[in-house]
Formats: C-alpha cells, structure tokens, sequence
C-alpha cells in the first residue's frame, strides 16, 4: 500500500518556503563563486509565484534575517513577462 500524497491547502506557504531554500542556496553560490542573483534568478529554482508579491516578501525576509543584502546594482529582468523591468542585484551577506 503507498502513502498518501499531502495536498497543500496553502500555496503561499509552499512557495515561500521553496523561496527561502532557493534564496539559501543562491547565497551560498555567492559565498563559494562571488556570483549575485536577482529575483529572475530565484524563478528559474522556484517557478513564478501565484502573487508577484511573494517574491519581494521572500527577499526582504531574507534581507531582515540578515542573509542577503542588496549590491546597489540593478538590471533590466530577462523574463518576457517582466518586459524588461528593472531587478535588484542581491549577494550573500558577510
């Protein structure tokens, strides 16, 4: 008999957790290669939230946790969808 499957009834929770892992992943990336990332990045790992809201969330709690800080840089967004859009450069924190 296999185990039953968990359905998730919050979706927001499900992403954001995939988006603080990805973040993590993201800043150890950074510490090993020196490489930054932007929220384009964290898409390719956790594929576009259901509220575009979610992923400023993700990085800002990542900010307050003090695992990421911003570069100062910012750079046009390769998604089509984004059109172009103006993306904040992050890094891991020291």
């Amino acid at each position: 008999m296999s185990t039953p499957m968990a359905v998730s009834l919050d979706p927001k929770a499900d992403w954001t957790t995939s988006a603080e892992h990805a973040i993590s992943a993201l800043a150890i990336g950074y510490r090993r290669t020196g490489a930054t990332f932007t929220a384009d990045d964290l898409h390719e790992i956790t594929g576009k939230p259901d509220n575009s809201h979610w992923t400023g969330q993700a990085f800002t709690s990542a900010q307050r946790r003090g695992e990421i800080v911003k570069t100062g840089a910012y750079v046009p967004s390769l998604r089509r969808t984004r059109k172009g859009s103006i993306l904040a450069v992050w890094r891991a924190a020291q």
